[in-house]
């Protein structure tokens, strides 16, 4: 999965299958397969709106587990 050329063919099911979402949010893409997640992103809402969710629950995720234990 690191052609561009191969990756510019994915369908919208093969970047849910892959868990693009999750793996764009949390840099599990390399170069190539962020800028190929973006060129689908940009034109599919159902991607997007996934994208944009999984980057409220990083930024929550982060204001959970930084902050400091409860009586610590």
């Amino acid at each position: 999965m690191n052609n561009p050329a191969t990756l510019s063919g994915l369908s919208h099911d093969d970047w849910i299958n892959l868990q693009a979402a999750e793996k764009y949010i949390f840099g599990g893409l390399n170069e190539d397969q962020r800028d190929a997640y973006e060129e689908h992103f940009f034109s599919c809402y159902e991607c997007a709106e996934e994208v944009r969710w999984m980057a409220i629950f990083e930024a929550k995720e982060k204001k959970i587990f930084d902050a400091p234990a409860p009586g610590v």
